[in-house]
């Protein structure tokens, strides 16, 4: 654990400077970096592991090997790995339906370096949002936390109790301000992602139509791998709570 946070600590200064430029020229800074002298795989990896680690906290789980936060954290991750690797692979059928064939190298590294800034990114955003939500409505924050923390099973998902459950939940005062503000920040963020796909136009080297051709395979391929994705997190939290 000290050394994952002395390594973190190492690491972070280079990792401010190099989110910096990518987040404010995506396209530039990560063709670059692929096509640079060097491997850029080893830097696009340990910046996706830096944001990760941004993300969850390791300082604060617990030092025992088989506790629930190890437990926990091992998911995430393992859910991340097959996650990234499936989307890798969309992407790369994607555009290989259009005739184009990417280097493996490229698109992780271009992977990396966009999913590390949006998650970022969304997390501060998000995390801005619920705060002030928290201050200004805290009977309906706590709520919604309990709701949260008591997920329902999807084979009960459309029962009475659930939907009644639901709609009183919506009734209550700044509900709905509260997800508009979240979807704001939500469609900020995949604002800068889909100005980031140009990353992806520039290294097949091919016009802006074909490359939104690209970015439509790749959301019709994708959808079913999100609700998959989706439905295993979702067991995960479930499993989570029947665990304590």
């Amino acid at each position: 654990m000290n050394e994952a946070v002395q390594w973190l600590l190492k690491a972070i200064p280079t990792y401010v400077l190099t989110f910096g430029r990518v987040f404010v020229a995506p396209k530039t800074e990560i063709v670059a970096k692929c096509r640079g002298e060097e491997s850029a795989v080893p830097g696009a990896l340990v910046f996706l592991g830096v944001s990760q680690l941004v993300l969850f906290p390791l300082a604060q789980g617990s030092k025992e090997l088989h506790s629930a936060f190890w437990d926990t954290a091992l998911r995430a991750v393992s859910l991340s790995i097959i996650g990234g690797l499936a989307t890798l692979g969309v992407l790369a059928l994607a555009w290989r339906v259009l005739g184009v064939r990417l280097k493996f190298s490229e698109l992780l590294v271009a992977y990396c370096y966009m999913l590390g800034i949006f998650s970022v990114v969304w997390s501060i955003l998000s995390l801005a949002v619920i705060g002030m939500f928290a201050s200004f409505y805290p009977e309906t924050y706590r709520a919604m936390i309990q709701a949260q923390a008591n997920p329902v099973p999807i084979s009960k998902a459309f029962s009475p109790e659930n939907m009644e459950s639901a709609r009183a939940l919506q009734a209550m005062p700044g509900f709905f301000l509260f997800s508009a503000m979240a979807n704001i920040a939500f469609y900020m963020t995949l604002m800068w992602l889909f100005f980031a796909w140009g990353t992806f136009r520039e290294l097949a080297s091919v016009s802006r139509l074909r490359s939104f051709i690209a970015l439509a395979i790749f959301l019709i391929l994708w959808l079913p791998v999100w609700i998959i994705l989706a439905f295993a997190i979702r067991q995960s939290s479930i499993q989570d709570l029947s665990a304590k």
